[in-house]
């Protein structure tokens, strides 16, 4: 199956991606003006997850409703690695973004500059910055602010949080502007993408069960080792991957939110990975934390579980827990 990240732009996501769909719509036509948060918290593929769908946000923005935006990563080097990766590939496959654009400098009396930082387009600029620095993030006025990896962000000396700094730029909009915000969570407590996830909608993905058709998350808790199969909680039956990821689903929010939009899931959603890999590294992090290292687990319930930390993992393997359950009358 080709990459579906470098085109997604401007054609219908694959089958194999439902979760994908109805974010960008909601995120770019749909909101009212406002101040809106956009979290996903997918597995290790973050690449695809998360700038992926916002070089596909930039792309709509470049080629129907042209404004100045900003981006933040967390680095210069992660900075120029996204735009060669990802960014550019993305206009080498949609002429149209290839014509605005263009991928080499423009000449001068075009009034246009086009290099590894900032790309030019009629009626905009998307500036890309590392977030390391103060300079960047505090002189430029922007509609939309796009900020990758937020929790790698830093408090920079004498300036403050470089999350509130970069949000700021958009205060000359009043209420008409955009913040969306990309990450994988860190430790409970310190986490900014969680208290951001916690401020707004609070949206989790729901899929169908193969079987009778209610709607659940798919909770590691559900997984039944043996056999790699999730118990639907509404008939009891157990089903694999394939027939889980081949149901319906739909986002839901827990706490509606107009101006506030956030998301939340696992990988166990991602067809990108299998789940017998998940548990795999799982075992490993669990007998990794056993002989005193917890470094492991916490990337585990950070990148695959889309959680924060907290230094409390529970040991006991689902299926076994749901073997031994007894009924109450």
């Amino acid at each position: 199956m080709a990459r579906p990240s470098t085109s997604r732009y401007l054609r219908e996501a694959p089958q194999t991606l439902l979760f994908n769909r109805g974010v960008i719509p909601l995120q770019v036509r749909e909101l009212p003006a406002g101040n809106y948060l956009y979290e996903m918290k997918f597995d290790g593929y973050r690449a695809l997850a998360f700038k992926s769908r916002g070089a596909n946000i930039l792309g709509y923005v470049i080629d129907r409703e042209p404004t100045d935006v900003l981006w933040v990563m967390p680095s210069r080097e992660a900075t120029a690695d996204f735009l060669k990766d990802e960014l550019e590939s993305m206009i080498r496959a949609n002429p149209s973004l290839e014509k605005e654009i263009g991928l080499g400098r423009q000449p001068r009396q075009l009034g246009r500059t086009n290099n590894t930082r900032r790309k030019s387009f009629a009626g905009g600029t998307a500036t890309f910055v590392g977030g390391a620095s103060a300079a960047p993030l505090a002189f430029r006025t922007v509609k939309i602010v796009i900020l990758d990896e937020v929790d790698k962000l830093r408090s920079l000396p004498g300036e403050g949080d470089a999350d509130s700094l970069a949000s700021k730029r958009v205060s000359t909009y009043g209420t008409d502007f955009k913040i969306l915000r990309f990450s994988k969570p860190t430790v409970e407590g310190t986490s900014r993408i969680n208290r951001h996830l916690l401020r707004g909608s609070r949206a989790f993905y729901y899929l169908a069960c193969p079987s009778c058709g209610e709607f659940q998350e798919l909770g590691w808790a559900l997984l039944r080792f043996d056999d790699i199969c999730l118990r639907c909680t509404s008939c009891d039956g157990f089903f694999d991957q394939d027939s889980w990821q081949g149901s319906v689903g739909e986002w839901r929010e827990r706490a509606p939110n107009t101006h506030h939009k956030s998301f939340q899931s696992s990988a166990l959603i991602s067809p990108l990975i299998r789940w017998e890999t998940i548990l795999e590294e799982y075992r490993q992090a669990v007998d990794a934390l056993e002989a005193g290292d917890p470094s492991l687990i916490q990337v585990w319930e950070n990148s695959r579980m889309g959680k924060v930390y907290s230094g409390r993992v529970e040991k006991v393997e689902p299926g076994e827990l749901y073997e031994r359950r007894e009924c109450f009358n």
